[in-house]
Formats: structure tokens, C-alpha cells, sequence
């Protein structure tokens, strides 16, 4: 199988030729960027269809501030929608806002899209929007997020048009309304279901909910409502199979029409299938092993480095995720804004990781875990294991269900873990506000539990800042000095791979991980 290697652009890189009508145009860095038009005319769009679609997880809940996590994105993104959003290529583009205006570096007026309505039948209007707005900054996960917004900076001129405001001059706002966490609910929903809204959910996207089973399947509907374009699918069955190879058989099979996350190992066998195509896109994501950092021997940040330096990731590149990706260089995937590719990474250096755990006082060892959810994370802490090995560490590895790793990270219980972090805004603070300032400690997102008063000091500024260039400035500070404290060991930089049936069409890989599946269509 050719193996990738991929550079600074976005590379979208879409299947075979035989599934659509292939155009490429050169991508900013000279490689090729494809992508995979509709049928031809004659074409039949079948909508009576389910879209079936496999993922590795259920998710922890259907209530959008209750989680910042991918597994409930997946479907929240289908049930809502924010007030702008991202295109594929991260644009910045309306939703239920057509249009803004900021009045100052607080404030921002937005004009809502009129004739929309919830799923219940309920109109959208500005005060569901502040309703919505002003639960997610009192719930942890999702203030983690939006906890920039002021409570008492909600101004709803009429039922169309709401003025809303930081505590602080925020420059990146608009990005984060758009994050999943800023999904509008209905208020009257949420005032009727109470506590159980997360079984009940109700939005105004292109989906709603039908049933679910626990742990299994989630089914949603159409909903034939939709302000926008109506969905070519008559809904979607999300089915739960948390073996990667499982859900590329169950394409194989044609029990499932989209699998999510196929194992690298696998993709040269769904690429040589004519029956499936193959979808890979460089995405936002950076995977990490992250460290408890309250707790010895990783308090030490000596320790932390060695760990890093004991790392060979190029090998875990190589070996584990057959070729896709490259090393992450630091806290930031290099698509992202103000990403700073000049910071070196650590590399792999086995004599100075020795160095530094006797310099650590450390040099015969010590015991640890990493926990993992996944199972290509299972195997990737399998070779770290035997990495760290070198240095004395003796890994043993536990693998949880999601949820109850996200509950134990959380609440500090671990030594080490593997997870990966696609910041859904596409800008940079929301990649080291949740995942390294101070006040996010815990399940909000800092899950290593690192606390500089430096790098906080950074975060904040970089946010308040509008000027671009200074912005980088003081982000390449801040990644330089993340990287040097090294809450995490930095492990790869991802990409993205899906696959999907061959009369599947219209499907796009987002980069910050909120896959929509609306334009999703079958053509026969």
C-alpha cells in the first residue's frame, strides 16, 4: 500500500475514480487536492434510504453542553445547529445567523433566520438563543468552551435579532459559536423534559431523533421541516461496533453504508475493493499521551521530557498507523491558525532520556498504567510500553470504555492516557484554553492537570488580541513553552479515515471533526 506523508496544506484526498466524476486543481502546498463530485445526470438519488453508518462508540450524551466529545458530536451535529458554522475547508459561513455585525471588541449583533422552526414544532427565536447560550456557560464541559461569554451580555432586540457580549475582548467569538457546544436548543424542550432532554433531544437540524437503543443504535429521521435543503436520506442508523475491522466487514457486507475510523492497517483493503471507497483527509487532531502531572514521578518535568524522548513516533507512524500522519510537533496540528512549525520536536533520543531520569534521580524506574478507549490506541501504548521500557518505566496497559475513560481522566485517576483533540472551532484557543489553562483542570479538558501561571498568562492574552500578527507572536510563545514543559508526549499529527459504500455520495471529511452528514445521498 502507498504510504503518505503529508505536508502543511489540507489534502483531501477522495476515493476511487470509478465512484464519481473526479476534478483536482493543485492544493496550496503543490500536492493535489481531490474531490469527488456527484453522479451524472441519469443517476438515480435514492431518498427512501437509511443511511446505516458505524462508529466505534456510542455517545456519552444528546445534550450539547453536557459534552465536548466526538462520539456525541457525531449525532448532536445531525440534531442541531449553531448560529454560524464551518464549511469544509473552515470557512466561516451562516447558519442560523444570515448575517453579523460587531459593534465593538465585546460585542457582536446577529440577524436570525426567520421561518424555522424545532423539532416539536416550536418557532426558533432570539431567546432560545440566549436560553441555549446561557446553559452552556453553567455547564462545565461546555463552559469550558464558551465560558467567554458574559451572563449578563444577552441584549434580545426582538424575536430576530440578539446582541451578544464577552466578559473580556474575545477575538475568536465567532468561531466559537460555532462549536458544537453552542448548539441551539429549544427552550421549551428543555423546560418540558427537564433533566431527561439528553433521551429527548430537540433541535431545528436536518435530523431528528426516532429511537435508541442504549449503547447499540441510535435512528433518526428526517425532518421534513428542515429550513434548508431537504436531506436526499430518509435518516440515519448510527450502529455501535468498536472493533475497527469490524465495522470495514460490515461495508464488506453491506450492513453498513459509512464506517468511521477505519484502522490504518485496514485501509489498503478497502482502497483494493471496488465496492468501497476509501475517504482520508489531514484533519486538525493531535493524538498525545498525557501525563498526570500533580502526581509523582510526572510532578518532575524531567520525567515528562524523558518520556518524550523515549518516544520513536516516526516508528509508531510507521509501524502502527501504516503511514498516515506525521509527528506532532507540539499542542497544535499545523492546519490550524498561528500553528507554529518551527517548534522542534522532541525527537527520539533514548541517551538524553536516560540522562534526564538520572538527573531525576529516576534511572532505575519506576511502575505506571496508561489507559486507553481504543483500539488503535490499545496498540500504539502497546509499542510505547516497550519504548518506555528502555528507560525503566513498566507499563501496564487498561483499556476502558470511552465514557468511563473520560470519567476516570477526569477526575485525576490515572498516571497516563491516549487521546486525541480536534479543536471543533478551528482556532487555536480552543486548542490550549481546554486542553492547558489552569481553570479547565479535570473533565473540562485539562485532563493532564497542568497548571503554569505562564502559559495561562499567554492563553489570555493570545484570546484577547485582534491583531493577527501579534497573535501569533504570543502563540508561538505559548506552543514553544508547552512544548518545553511537556504535559503531554506528543505523538502524531492525524488524518482522518473513513469509508463508505460506493453508491454513497456527497460525503465530506471536516477537518475540526464535526462531520455533517446532510448532503449524504445514494446514487444508483
Amino acid at each position: 500500500m502507498k504510504k503518505f506523508k503529508f505536508g502543511l496544506g489540507i489534502v483531501a484526498a477522495l476515493a476511487l475514480a470509478a465512484c464519481g466524476v473526479e476534478t483536482s486543481e493543485p492544493a496550496e502546498n503543490g500536492q493535489e487536492e481531490t474531490t469527488l463530485e456527484g453522479p451524472a445526470e441519469e443517476a438515480t438519488v435514492d431518498s427512501s434510504r437509511f443511511l446505516t453508518i458505524a462508529n466505534g462508540a456510542f455517545p456519552v450524551t444528546m445534550d450539547p453542553t453536557a459534552t465536548n466529545e466526538a462520539n456525541s458530536s457525531l449525532i448532536n451535529t445531525q440534531i442541531y445547529e449553531t448560529l454560524v458554522t464551518r464549511d469544509a475547508d473552515m470557512n466561516i459561513i451562516p447558519s442560523l445567523a444570515t448575517s453579523w455585525e460587531r459593534i465593538d471588541d465585546y460585542t457582536v449583533e446577529f440577524n436570525l433566520r426567520e421561518g424555522v422552526y424545532f423539532h416539536n414544532g416550536s418557532p426558533f427565536t432570539a431567546h432560545d438563543v440566549e436560553f441555549s447560550l446561557q446553559r452552556s456557560i453553567a455547564t462545565p464541559a461546555a463552559a469550558a468552551i464558551q465560558g467567554f461569554l458574559d451572563p449578563e451580555g444577552f441584549e434580545v432586540i426582538d424575536d430576530h435579532t440578539i446582541r451578544i457580549s464577552s466578559l473580556e475582548p474575545f477575538a475568536p467569538m465567532l468561531a466559537f459559536l460555532g462549536h458544537n457546544t453552542a448548539f441551539i436548543v429549544s427552550q421549551e424542550a428543555v423546560e418540558e423534559h427537564g433533566d431527561d432532554f439528553a433521551n429527548n433531544p430537540v433541535g431545528t437540524g436536518p435530523f431528528q431523533l426516532e429511537s435508541f437503543v442504549h449503547g447499540d443504535s441510535i435512528t433518526l429521521v428526517r425532518n421534513e421541516n428542515f429550513h434548508g435543503d431537504l436531506p436526499q436520506i430518509a435518516g440515519i442508523i448510527l450502529r455501535v461496533i468498536p472493533e475497527p475491522v469490524n465495522r470495514l466487514i460490515g461495508l464488506e457486507t453491506g450492513e453498513v453504508d459509512l464506517a468511521f475510523d477505519i484502522a490504518p492497517i485496514d485501509a489498503a483493503r478497502a482502497e483494493e475493493d471496488d465496492r468501497i471507497t476509501l475517504l482520508t483527509r489531514v484533519n486538525n487532531t493531535v493524538r498525545y499521551l498525557s501525563m498526570n502531572t500533580e502526581q509523582a514521578p510526572f510532578d518532575n518535568v524531567l520525567v515528562r521530557q524523558a518520556v518524550n524522548y523515549a518516544i520513536d513516533t516516526q516508528l509508531l507512524i510507521d509501524s502502527i498507523l501504516e503511514g498516515f500522519g506525521e509527528p506532532a510537533f507540539g499542542p497544535m496540528a499545523r492546519n490550524l491558525p498561528f500553528a507554529s512549525t518551527d517548534v522542534e520536536p522532541y525527537g527520539f533520543d533514548l541517551d538524553r532520556a536516560r540522562e534526564l531520569m538520572a538527573e531525576a534521580g529516576l534511572e532505575d524506574g519506576f511502575d505506571a498504567t496508561i489507559n486507553i478507549g481504543s483500539a488503535i490506541n490499545e496498540h500504539l501504548a502497546t509499542v510505547i510500553a516497550n519504548m518506555l521500557g528502555e528507560i525503566n518505566i513498566n507499563v501496564d496497559i487498561e483499556r476502558l470504555e470511552q465514557a468511563t475513560l473520560l470519567e476516570v481522566t477526569g477526575n485525576g485517576d490515572f498516571d497516563m492516557f491516549i487521546l486525541g483533540f480536534n479543536p471543533g472551532t478551528g482556532d487555536p484557543d480552543n486548542m490550549l484554553t481546554p486542553m492547558f489553562h489552569s481553570s479547565n483542570i479535570g473533565g473540562a479538558g485539562n485532563r493532564g492537570r497542568f497548571n503554569s501561571p505562564e502559559v495561562d498568562a499567554l492563553i489570555e492574552a493570545g484570546r484577547s488580541e485582534f491583531d493577527d500578527v501579534a497573535r501569533g507572536e504570543i502563540y508561538h510563545e505559548a506552543q514553544q513553552l508547552i512544548r518545553d514543559l511537556a504535559p503531554w508526549a506528543f505523538l502524531d499529527a492525524g488524518v482522518t479515515l473513513h469509508a463508505s459504500r460506493a453508491e454513497v455520495r456527497g460525503y465530506t471529511i471536516r477537518l475540526n471533526g464535526q462531520q455533517t452528514l446532510a448532503g449524504v445521498y445514494f446514487a444508483e
